[in-house]
This record gives C-alpha cells, structure tokens and sequence, in this order.
C-alpha cells in the first residue's frame, strides 16, 4: 500500500494483477528483503522472539535490530536469521502474512514462488528516460478519459488515485517529508470519495457541491474534495516546474 513504507508499515497479500507493479515487487539482498517502492524500509519480525503467528512490518534499514530485519533464504522459504525454525506464512485464509514453525519442510503456506520484476517494476529505479516517474505516467495514462480530439475530459477515478499515491512514493525517494502535503491531501480526497462512490473525478466533485453551502459557496470547505483537489493541483504544478 502507498502508505504503509513507515516504521511499523503494514504488510499484506493482494491478488496478483490487482495493484501496480510498485506496491508488489521486492528485492531480496544481503539478507534483507526492500520494497521496491522505498528500499530506504526492511520487511522485520515484530518481535525480537518470533512465535507462532507473529507478524511482519517494514521498518528503517538503518535502525532495525539485524535479528529481527535480515533473513535466510532457503529453498522456496525466507526463514527469520534471528530464529531460523520460523519461516514467513500466507494466513490460510489468505487474509495476510505472519511467521509460523515447522519441525521439518514448511507446507504450502510457507512457500514462496521468487519471480524476476518485471521491466517495468524495475524502471522504478531509473532503468530507462522514464526513470521513477514511470508507474506515475503509466497510471496516469490509464486515468485519462479522452473527447473525441484525443483531449482529456475527465478521468477515471482510482487509477487516478494510484498515480498520485505513486508519486507521493516518488517523493518520498527523494527526501523526508518531501511528500507530506501531497500524501495529507490525497487522504482527504479519498475520504470523500469513499463517501460518494463515483466512478469518474469530476462526478465525485460535483456530488459534493452541496457540502459547500455552510460557507455560502465562497469558499470550499475545508473538509472536502474540492479543497483537496485544489492543493493536489498546487503540488504537481510546484514539482512540475
């Protein structure tokens, strides 16, 4: 998820073709396992004692305890280094990942199939001219509703949120905090879109219309998509220039 490479960041199984190549793909050196989204975080234990059912989260390279942090590659598994008789577990209901015990070869929950990033998983860090920004555009594209001149008329509403969700990632690569006001904005945008439902950007701006009547419809609220969709805008002509 774009909000989960934080200390403690949360960790989960999504259905493979579900979610871009960005939130998905690892790299998996010298022990420790990075999201591709922000190698800056480690994949660590929870607890310094794994235990049956512990679970997992990101955390700063630079301040994880190497017990908790590194791992053992071991045939199809990816063992805990600091206690190599745990491994990393799908639930069996598939609803998330956690560690679990084996006297001997983990069943399948405890197996993993390792697949080379695909080329564009890997463009995240600079393979071709598209460089970072190439999820963003690939989203972005895909967000965009064309009039019959081939001129964006309106955009289709979640992949418009992914491509903003991947170039607040983006920023975050390129210093701390330098995403705040996009990531603080794009949060208030989606709780009211989640409250409205609709399936195209501009529907979701104009079911809210009534919300603005407190202030007479001189200001928006701040509490509103509208108000957030303004500051979205301000960030991408900032970073665009």
């Amino acid at each position: 998820r774009s909000d989960s490479c934080a200390n403690g960041g949360w960790v989960g199984l999504v259905e493979e073709g579900t979610s871009s190549d960005l939130f998905v793909c690892w790299e998996i050196s010298g022990g420790f396992v990075r999201p591709v989204a922000n190698p800056r975080f480690v994949l660590c234990t929870a607890d310094d004692d794994c235990q049956d059912g512990g679970w997992v989260h990101l955390w700063e390279h630079e301040s994880a305890a190497p017990a908790v942090s590194q791992w053992v590659v071991s045939g199809n598994c990816l063992r805990s280094r600091g206690n190599q008789g745990f491994v990393l577990c799908a639930r069996q209901d598939f609803q998330g990942i956690h560690m679990w015990s084996f006297d001997g070869l983990p069943d399948k929950f405890g197996q993993w199939e390792m697949q080379p990033a695909k080329p564009s998983a890997r463009q995240i860090l600079g393979v071709n001219s598209a460089g970072v920004l190439r999820p963003v555009i690939s989203q972005l594209t895909r967000a965009a509703m064309l009039d019959n001149d081939h001129k964006v008329n309106n955009l289709h509403s979640a992949a418009f949120l992914e491509g903003l969700q991947s170039f607040a990632l983006v920023l975050e690569l390129v210093g701390w905090h330098v995403n705040d006001l996009l990531t603080t904005d794009l949060e208030k945008l989606g709780r009211s879109m989640a409250k409205y439902g609709k399936a195209t950007y501009r529907d979701w701006l104009y079911a809210e219309i009534p919300v603005h009547a407190e202030t007479g419809y001189k200001e928006y609220v701040d509490e509103s998509a509208a108000m957030a969709n303004l500051w979205v805008a301000r960030n991408l002509r900032f970073f665009a220039e």
